[in-house]
Order: C-alpha cells, then structure tokens, then sequence
C-alpha cells in the first residue's frame, strides 16, 4: 500500500524508517537506533536513500523550514533561490515541506 512517507522517502528511505520502527517497538535506546540505521543507509548505497547524506565535497543538500522564514520575505526568498545558478535543484512548497536546496561543490584543483 502507497503512503506519504514513500512519496518523499521512496522505497530505499522507507526501508531505513522501518529500520527504525523495528528497534524503537523494542525500546532500544537512541544511539544504538541510530547506528543501525546507519548501516541500514550504507547496506542500501547512501546515493539511493537520499542526498542529504551525499559526499558533502560534491554535494551540499539543505532543508530550510518556511516558519524559519518571515512570511512577507518567503517569496523573495523563493526568487533568489531560483535564481541562484550554483543551486542545482530546488523544492519547495506546496509539494514539499521545506525548502530543499541542492548545491553542486566545484570540483579540487
């Protein structure tokens, strides 16, 4: 059955949430839910669950909350980001929650 979650996630992200639904239905502490969703992430190849956990020397990826931003400046704020030709890929609302930025890192000389 489809949900939100694989909307956003997809099928690889999903894989990682179930990770941690698994040991958090178990009351394993924090630490130890993190770890293994680490090396569910890293199982999986990080470059199919998400880009935030990209090579940050090649990729940079942001989430910005809207209620970080004053709502008078929001759509200013969307004008400059798409302007902006470092920022690879933009997202935002309505069909995303956030302002999801991606900025490609020039490459070492």
């Amino acid at each position: 059955m489809w949900h939100i979650r694989s909307f956003f996630y997809g099928k690889y992200g999903d894989r990682v949430i179930d990770e941690y639904s698994k040991h958090k239905a178990k009351n394993h502490r924090k630490e130890f839910i993190v770890s293994m969703m680490k090396a569910k992430i890293i199982a999986l190849d990080p470059s199919k669950v998400s880009n935030h956990v990209a090579d940050p020397t090649k990729l940079n990826v942001i989430d910005i909350a809207p209620s970080s931003i004053q709502p008078s400046l929001r759509q200013r704020f969307v004008e400059a980001v798409k302007g902006e030709g470092r920022v690879s890929k933009y997202l935002g609302p309505p069909s995303d929650p956030a302002y999801h930025l991606e900025i490609p890192q020039p490459g070492k000389s």
